[in-house]
């Protein structure tokens, strides 16, 4: 099995009120193995600075204003079990005001390594989506357009001011262990799709609530 050298794992947690008045807790996972640098005391926050400015902030910029950003947890432990060690900030809110589509519909983007099998490819799926960047079940074309530049930057390397560099990976969950120590299962992230059909994230799907109307006595 192809192991990889010490690999953070960082949750991007956020928030939306669903139809219904609930507040919904959302949750994306990017994970970065180490392979250079000194990895100082600061390499958690520096970590996150670093996917902040490069990665995330190209996402939350086409999610709708609906998404407040929460918290960024920094894991090593490949297994995601909390707490996290490391927790930082209040994440970026999405950008794009206007109406949105469910939680249900989401942007599918298909990140794979060179190495074939199940744990070495996945699907992140990211909302809620602005409505201005649907039709017809599909992304706009600005919207797809958008979405390939903002998940282009997905294989980008992170290099901290400490000159600590970190790749993006694609870490199975199946076939590492917590430990300790901790053991990588996993390849380096080689190349991103994003589908342009919506996809349906079920566990995310909304409520509705209906209000009944009741007529007045006599009317």
């Amino acid at each position: 099995m192809p192991t990889l050298g010490l690999t953070a794992s960082i949750a991007a947690t956020g928030q939306v009120t669903s139809l219904s008045g609930k507040v919904r807790n959302l949750v994306n996972v990017f994970s970065y193995e180490h392979t250079a640098g000194p990895l100082d005391s600061n390499w958690p926050l520096n970590l996150i600075q670093q996917f902040e400015a490069v990665v995330w902030s190209q996402v939350t910029a086409l999610l709708s204003s609906s998404y407040f950003g929460n918290q960024y947890h920094v894991y090593t432990d490949p297994h995601l079990t909390p707490p996290a060690p490391y927790t930082f900030g209040v994440g970026v809110g999405g950008a794009v005001a206007g109406d949105r589509l469910p939680l249900s519909f989401a942007v599918s983007v298909h990140v794979r390594s060179g190495l074939r099998g199940r744990n070495y490819r996945g699907t992140k799926r990211y909302g809620p989506v602005p409505d201005s960047h649907y039709s017809a079940d599909e992304l706009t074309a600005a919207g797809l357009a958008a979405w390939q530049a903002a998940a282009a930057t997905f294989l980008s390397a992170l290099t901290s001011p400490a000159a600590d560099v970190w790749k993006p990976v694609v870490l199975s969950r199946d076939l590492s262990a917590s430990g300790p120590p901790a053991s990588y299962v996993g390849a380096a992230l080689t190349s991103v799709e994003v589908v342009p059909a919506i996809g349906n994230s079920r566990h995310r799907k909304e409520r509705t609530v209906l209000h009944e109307v009741i007529p007045q006595h006599g009317i």
